[in-house]
């Protein structure tokens, strides 16, 4: 991936003023809470443009199309968003967010090693492709989701071979905002049988499925390791 030379220059102080101090700090909110599902950043000479989309309240997922331009030295920002809200919105603030922590992790590792780097690409693009699909919905008064955490192993189980390790959660979502307290769930409640959980949708059953179908019945848990291609 070649760096953008305007995102390098991208920070939140030099954000925060374009947005008002409610807007800022729910975007950011949202970042830190990891609804930024996909960010696709493409330079145009002085000029970043940003295909998006965040996962906002009741299931629903908003995309996002922002430029960002430098004019004398100051950085500019005009993003549309399919939200009621509609521009410069908290879910553009949460786009900016991530691609500034993203660049900073970048720059001050020296850049992700190449296998990582190329397994995001992949997930970006898949992530594009389900965007296009039909949208998953919730049923009318359903307020129990499932939530994935995706993490390394640590070096003690991985050795010297990268590994990452996807694991899956019950909660409910709350009606400010925000989730509750997570509690462990099973791939194989989702993956394998023929019962489902009302909050379980069509993308969580292929999910289930995809982890389930490498696994033998009696092991598939709450965590599993992702190897191999799934």
């Amino acid at each position: 991936m070649t760096p953008h030379k305007l995102l390098s220059k991208l920070n939140l102080d030099r954000i925060k003023p374009l947005f008002d101090a409610g807007t800022f700090k729910r975007g950011y909110d949202y970042w830190e809470s990891g609804r930024v599902r996909r960010a696709k950043v493409a330079e145009d000479g002085t000029e970043l443009s940003v295909q998006s989309s965040v996962s906002g309240s009741r299931g629903l997922v908003y995309h996002q199309e922002i430029e960002i331009y430098e004019y004398e030295n100051l950085i500019e920002v005009s993003g549309e968003c399919t939200c009621p809200v509609g521009i410069n919105c908290k879910h553009v603030v949460a786009v900016l967010c991530e691609l500034i922590a993203s660049h900073s992790v970048k720059a001050s590792s020296g850049g992700i090693d190449q296998p990582v780097d190329d397994w995001l690409e992949s997930l970006s693009k898949a992530s594009a492709l389900h965007d296009g699909c039909e949208v998953n919905s919730y049923p009318e008064g359903v307020q129990q989701r499932l939530l994935y955490l995706i993490s390394p192993e640590p070096a003690s189980i991985a050795g010297s071979n990268f590994k990452i390790s996807a694991s899956v959660y019950k909660t409910r979502e709350l009606r400010k905002g925000g989730y509750g307290k997570p509690g462990k769930y099973s791939f194989d409640r989702f993956g394998i049988g023929y019962y489902f959980d009302d909050f379980v949708l069509p993308a969580d059953k292929l999910i289930g499925s995809l982890i389930g179908k490498h696994l033998p019945y009696h092991s598939v848990g709450a965590s599993q390791p992702l190897e191999g291609e799934l």
